[in-house]
């Protein structure tokens, strides 16, 4: 039984590109030019789920999912499937490249609004500033008036 992986007959460019760096990114067995799990090293679900939506935008792919094989191992398996023979290492390739663009956007946007400094900043209470609020709404009778007695409110 053979188990490295298969190579397609038809030759794909993008492929090989994306498997430039085989300790990142391997094909796994059984793959086809229009079908392809691929498996990628130190991944979870961050980079899967984002990757797979992103993916599935692309009205060439039939089919994309992913999975983590054991949550012990650091690896990512996405599976890709192309509607009329498309390449599936060339949708991954360009779901990459998608959610790049869609993360330096997002960044930029953010850093822009940060610098515009219209927003309402939250400082966390102190411990103290806690209790004392925990007092006054259920100990109302407990607090003491500015001369430091005691009010016995009813």
């Amino acid at each position: 039984m053979d188990l490295e992986p298969t190579h397609q007959s038809t030759h794909d460019p993008t492929a090989e590109a994306i498997l430039a760096d085989p300790e990142k990114v391997t094909i796994l067995p059984g793959d086809k030019y229009d079908a392809m799990t691929f498996s990628l090293k130190d991944e979870d679900h961050t980079l899967g789920n984002s990757l797979r939506y992103i993916i599935m935008k692309n009205p060439e792919v039939e089919f994309c999912g992913y999975s983590l094989p054991h949550p012990s191992e650091p690896k990512l398996h996405l599976r890709i499937q192309m509607y009329d023979n498309k390449s599936a290492a060339g949708a991954l390739a360009k779901g990459l490249d998608d959610l790049e663009q869609l993360v330096l956007v997002l960044a930029e946007r953010y850093r822009a609004e940060l610098d515009r400094g219209k927003f309402e900043r939250f400082e966390e209470p102190t411990v103290d500033e806690r209790l004392e609020d925990i007092k006054r709404r259920k100990y109302p009778h407990l607090l003491k008036d500015p001369q430091g007695d005691i009010t016995m409110n009813s």
